[in-house]
């Protein structure tokens, strides 16, 4: 599986497409949170007898790679896992599942918020260097608060 030169990883699914948005911050979530561990989707004809959908890679250079975890969707409960398999930051303790899980949801919220974010400053920017009289983005007329 090859990453991009920033870290972002674009796999198949069952359709040949490319992942899911959802999918696609939770890999950059998994990436953020350690640059060792990688997102693989598994192909239908590699599945074992509980048919998981993706696993979590820990590719440190210094140790052979091994999987850290399966799950059978790509969400808030596959970071909440990774989270709770992380021995160095959360020890053993299984009550702080909920509080892994609810980290999840914050991060993946954030991760959402940003990219909006970004989207609309890029739109600001176009609509404000923009020398039409009338800028018309998703049935919105902007020219006319001009």
């Amino acid at each position: 599986m090859k990453l991009l030169d920033d870290g972002r990883i674009y796999l198949p699914n069952e359709n040949g497409n490319f992942v899911s948005e959802n999918q696609r911050r939770v890999a950059e979530i998994i990436h953020d949170y350690d640059p060792n561990l990688q997102l693989q989707w598994i192909p239908p004809g590699d599945r074992g007898p509980q048919e998981f959908t993706f696993r979590v890679v820990d590719t440190n250079p210094n140790n052979p790679n091994y999987v850290v975890c399966f799950a059978h969707e790509c969400d808030e409960r596959l970071l909440a896992q990774i989270f709770q398999s992380d021995q160095r930051r959360n020890g053993n303790d299984v009550l702080t599942y909920l509080d892994n899980h609810n980290a999840a949801v914050e991060l993946i919220n954030a991760k959402k918020s940003e990219e909006q974010r970004m989207m609309d400053h890029e739109l600001t920017y176009s609509i404000l260097r923009s020398t039409k009289i009338h800028y018309r983005h998703n049935g919105i007329d902007f020219g006319s608060r001009r």
